[in-house]
């Protein structure tokens, strides 16, 4: 029977799995807080996705980079992780993960509506982030690639 080739899986969340740091004008990366990387380890491990060209994940760094780093944070990215960054200000984050995700989409899908806050900059950078996110995926995808849109800050 012949071995069937599986898909390249392009996942986007909100952060990628690594964190990109910087100690003076050094890069440095971490894994990221957070179950998601650490529950699909083993998924993508089985995948294969271990192997470059395997799996891509498209999202934000979890910080600030400079204009000038943002070159080399894509090519280590994407040559050490499988990753793609998604660089997004740090005002523009915050209304969008803190804004709009927690205080308006995290009450209304929790059953709590009367907690829920909304803001129109909130909906605006939600809005922006997710096209942005949307940009780098039509970038990378491929005819066959499989893409999964992970959580609620990601629609």
């Amino acid at each position: 029977m012949a071995e069937h080739a599986t898909n390249r899986l392009l996942i986007v969340s909100n952060r990628l799995p690594v964190t990109v740091g910087f100690e003076g004008d050094q890069m440095t990366f971490h894994p990221s807080a957070g179950g998601l990387a650490t529950g699909l380890a083993s998924y993508l491990d089985s995948r294969g996705n271990g192997q470059p060209g395997r799996s891509l994940w498209i999202g934000w760094p979890g910080a600030d980079v400079p204009a000038a780093m943002e070159k080399q944070v894509v090519q280590t990215l994407e040559r050490e992780h499988h990753a793609v960054p998604v660089f997004i200000g740090a005002e523009t984050m915050s209304s969008f993960y803190e804004g709009f995700c927690n205080d308006t989409l995290w009450p209304l899908f929790h059953y709590f509506p009367s907690y829920a806050s909304f803001k129109n900059r909130f909906w605006t950078d939600y809005y922006k982030v997710n096209e942005m996110s949307c940009e780098e995926v039509d970038k990378h995808a491929q005819p066959g690639d499989e893409i999964w849109v992970h959580d609620y800050p990601q629609l």
